[in-house]
């Protein structure tokens, strides 16, 4: 699942480390994030990108909500889908350790679902980029649209497979930390 060539796949970027902090993407506060200010001028609206659905002034996952009959969505990009493509993140999930190599599969399928999961109730919680650094301490960043979803993942990483866990939330980026050897 996991690949390195820096092509796009399911609207996640992936690529290797790069030289320049991404810091510069994020916005002060996540309580006052401005892709959540902008909103579809009409309801419903669907995202062009994931099938959101934008209705009594909230987002659906398109499973969650179904047009009526006859019914027009207005389109426009959810703010979760904007983030991705403009690599805006307030969290981020750093993976290392021998297991997480050797068991990279496995932690992929269980972050996806974990993702699914989440967007149940957030439908704008997405993977924003997955990282792989090669460097001295192999590991690989997953970066996310808000800072609750890294740490769910991380949560449920420690609940699977153990591991040492820390999360840090020092403001506007939530960086959540899980090592396994």
């Amino acid at each position: 699942m996991m690949k390195n060539n820096g092509a796009k796949q399911g609207g996640v970027g992936r690529k290797e480390k790069s030289p320049t902090p991404r810091n510069k993407n994020l916005h002060a506060d996540e309580s006052r994030d401005p892709y959540l200010n902008e909103q579809p001028e009409g309801e419903p609206a669907r995202c062009s990108v994931c099938g959101n659905i934008y209705a009594n002034k909230r987002w659906y996952r398109a499973d969650q909500y179904e047009l009526e009959e006859g019914e027009n969505a207005l389109n426009f990009t959810c703010p979760g889908c904007r983030k991705v493509k403009d690599n805006y993140y307030y969290g981020e999930l750093r993976v290392s350790g021998t297991f997480a190599q050797e068991h990279h599969g496995d932690i992929s399928g269980l972050i996806q679902n974990e993702v699914h999961r989440r967007q149940e109730k957030n439908p704008l919680s997405k993977l924003v980029e997955v990282e792989i650094d090669r460097g001295k301490k192999p590991e690989i960043v997953f970066h996310t649209t808000n800072g609750k979803l890294a740490e769910n993942i991380g949560r449920a990483l420690k609940n699977a497979f153990g591991g040492e866990l820390t999360i840090k939330k020092p403001k506007p980026l939530t960086r959540v930390y899980w090592s396994r050897k």
